[in-house]
């Protein structure tokens, strides 16, 4: 509920959706990619179905998904990748900023809020929200009828088909 369709990424080809509640739609520029502003919205990408490898090892450099500096607990018992089947899955497309979260409860947690600076450039209403907890996350987003995404998602879409350690 709340979600239209704005067509699809010109890099990926996934299709994107404004999730209407969160704010303003979000405009395309000349190349078909997205402009965000402090007021814009969440946007949602459809992950497709399928199959990944999920987890790291360090113990065979010829294994699925190697990382040399790969910890005990990124694997199985067994120290391997262990194959992961999910159906499809909306996961926002960016980090959600602080303009988004202020306009649910009405105030920035942030440290970095606007106007401050990082490494001498100010933030703004589109960085990321940062001083909350996954409890005051998973809460705001119950709120607006979403979830945080599954350990499985995350990894899928961040490895984006890949078995590379990065």
């Amino acid at each position: 509920m709340g979600l239209v369709p704005i067509g699809r990424d010109p890099d990926s080809g996934l299709w994107e959706f404004w999730h209407v509640q969160t704010g303003e739609k979000p405009a395309r520029d000349e190349q078909g990619r997205l402009v965000l502003t402090g007021q814009t919205g969440m946007v949602f990408v459809l992950i497709p179905a399928g199959t990944f490898w999920m987890g790291a090892q360090a113990m065979d450099p010829e294994g699925r998904n190697y990382d040399p500096e790969a910890e005990g607990n990124e694997s199985d018992k067994d120290d391997c990748a262990v194959q992961v089947s999910l159906d499809a899955f909306l996961l926002s497309k960016c980090e959600m900023t602080q303009g988004q979260w202020q306009r649910f409860p009405g105030s920035n947690p942030s440290y970095y809020s606007p106007g401050s600076k990082i490494a001498g450039k100010a933030t703004t209403l589109l960085h990321p929200v940062e001083q909350v907890s996954w409890e005051e996350c998973a809460g705001l987003l119950g709120r607006l009828g979403l979830v945080l995404p599954t350990e499985a998602q995350w990894e899928c879409a961040c490895r984006a088909g890949t078995d590379t350690p990065w």
